[in-house]
């Protein structure tokens, strides 16, 4: 902590001296949805269909419907930045993003940081509260308890002290470089409401996180504030006038939960609702709205990338757990028996989505020096069997069982999600394995235990997932495994651990500047391809399904929900 505050001290000095600048001087707000000319009023409801309810609005809490948390947080949340599209950084709270040139992200020589964040002064809380820098400083306290069941303590962690210098200026030391300081976004720092939550977090740790503060009493800071929630049916969203980048354009969003994708598409064929989005509305489901919408001009898909989907070995003994997985050249094997080129065209519909390699999007900066250095494992039956003679697994016969030294079948357990296009992408894969002569089945993981962490961290052999593609995203470390000393939230269910994967990984989070990050970047996925820690599969078409009297809606980019934009949505009258 002493190192922590002796940076802060010195970023409090350096924020003191800067001259102040006048409120009138403040930049227009940018971003993809800025005006020329005075913002009209909002109006109209717009009727969105997601398929979970979520336990919580708060984004950096773990709960039972994170897809639809995140839906929702990013609608009734505010971060110091926003992301747009093109991938650059937005300030929304902040008034202005740190940086070295400006002299508000300052680089020690002994790799501690000090960034200084100003604050837009007319940011403001649900119920007419001023959002301060104060609000940011109780925020870390909380963020960085470890009383505190946090989802994710990343950036938290990379910081040693955070400081309110006056209601618009936040002083922040880190212990390490990380390259996203300068422009804090969701799930990092998201501020919470210290004239509200500061006195039940000083007396009630224990229940801090229970209560009606974060369900049906919340209050935040983004472009909408929660008017009503009916529990397993739906939530109103209301215009909030005085959010911080002007009011949204839409007047309201009536948010339905609804589990059943034939329901959404029939609503949305019907005109009782206007927008759902993927995972909830299947590539299948989609390309049939979209037959039945062709000609008409009633709706359309809007069509992002933003996933992997992988698949995760079972690195740790579990019961059934079959060893033969931990050998690297029985992963390789796997690989090379899946035909992923004709998986992802069933599963997209060929709407959209393409074969990953690695895990990094192909419009990142970093892709082209990432791209020429990974070890890739394409659909070769043959050489899949060569890997597996190598491990000690041979076919007796042409179209026989791969069996070991003591006459036993290689067997292969694939869990399964319960969804139907989960199923779909199990039996394609299981089908393309057992032509390799695996003899593989599937699980298909109850509905009601797809929210067990200890559950679903048993898996005895491989399980699918997917994930948002972002350098935090990386969960394949050795602090990422899933344990009871974390009560099995975190991501990493497989155990994968490698000192070098490790250190490669904490190194893209500290490279600055771009070259860095590219070389970076590089070393990771060249090590992690060859040492096959997950299956890489496809990039998923994060597919929206839109009726044309929706304007604004862009899908998910960066972001792990399509709802980032909702400010930007707008409904013809």
């Amino acid at each position: 902590m002493r190192r922590g505050w002796v940076g802060l001290t010195a970023i409090l000095l350096l924020a003191a001296c800067a001259p102040a600048r006048p409120a009138a001087t403040e930049p227009p707000v940018p971003g993809a949805g800025q005006q020329s000319e005075a913002p009209r009023a909002p109006r109209g409801t717009i009727h969105v269909a997601w398929g979970q309810e979520p336990n919580t609005l708060a984004g950096k809490f773990a709960n039972t419907g994170a897809t639809a948390q995140a839906e929702l947080s990013l609608t009734f949340n505010s971060a110091l930045a926003y992301v747009a599209p093109d991938g650059k950084a937005v300030p929304q709270i902040a008034r202005e993003l740190p940086s070295q040139a400006n002299g508000s992200w300052a680089v020690n020589p002994d790799g501690t940081m000090a960034t200084t964040y100003r604050l837009r002064e007319n940011a403001k809380w649900h119920d007419g509260a001023p959002l301060t820098a104060r609000d940011l400083a109780f925020t870390y306290r909380v963020y960085s308890d470890p009383e505190i069941a946090v989802a994710r303590r990343e950036p938290e962690s990379f910081m040693s002290a955070v400081e309110a210098v006056d209601d618009h200026t936040l002083a922040i030391a880190w212990k390490q470089p990380y390259y996203g300081a300068g422009s804090l976004r969701y799930q990092q720092m998201d501020p919470l409401p210290r004239h509200l939550l500061e006195e039940r977090y000083l007396t009630d740790k224990a229940s801090f996180l229970n209560g009606p503060e974060w369900t049906t009493s919340f209050v935040g800071s983004g472009p909408f504030k929660l008017e009503r929630w009916d529990p397993g049916a739906m939530v109103v969203a209301r215009a909030f006038d005085d959010w911080v980048l002007g009011p949204p354009k839409a007047a309201a969003l009536e948010i339905r939960f609804i589990t059943d994708a034939n329901t959404i598409v029939a609503g949305l064929l019907a005109g009782e609702l206007d927008v759902t989005g993927f995972p909830w509305v299947s590539p299948t489901h989609s390309a049939a709205a979209r037959d039945r919408w062709e000609g008409s001009g009633l709706g359309r898909l809007v069509i992002s990338e933003s996933r992997m989907q992988h698949l995760d070995f079972q690195f740790k003994e579990v019961p059934n757990w079959q060893p033969a997985i931990a050998d690297l050249r029985v992963r390789r094997a796997l690989m090379h028996a899946t035909d992923r080129q004709s998986l992802t065209e069933l599963i997209n519909e060929s709407i959209g989505g393409a074969v990953a390699d690695a895990f990094i999007l192909r419009s990142d900066p970093s892709f082209a020096a990432v791209d020429p250095v990974l070890t890739r494992y394409p659909y070769d039956q043959r050489q899949a069997l060569a890997l597996f003679a190598e491990a000690g697994w041979t076919r007796p016969t042409p179209d026989g069982l791969l069996t070991g030294p003591g006459g036993q079948t290689l067997r292969m357990e694939f869990w399964s999600a319960a969804s139907s296009d989960g199923q779909k992408e199990a039996t394609i894969i299981v089908d393309s394995w057992r032509g390799a002569g695996i003899d593989a089945s599937i699980f298909v993981v109850p509905q009601a235990r797809s929210g067990d962490g200890e559950f679903r961290a048993s898996f005895p052999t491989v399980n699918p997932s997917n994930r948002p593609i972002l350098p935090e995203n990386f969960i394949w470390t050795t602090i990422n495994v899933s344990a009871p000393a974390n009560r099995f939230t975190a991501s990493n269910r497989g155990a994968y651990s490698d000192p070098e994967i490790d250190n490669l990984a904490s190194g893209v989070l500290r490279a600055l500047g771009d070259q860095p990050v590219r070389q970076a970047q590089a070393a990771l996925h060249k090590r992690f391809s060859e040492t096959l820690g997950t299956g890489p599969l496809y990039y998923p078409a994060d597919i929206m399904l839109v009726r044309n009297n929706v304007k604004g809606p862009l899908g998910h980019y960066t972001y792990p929900a399509h709802s980032w934009n909702t400010f930007e949505w707008e409904i013809a009258s």
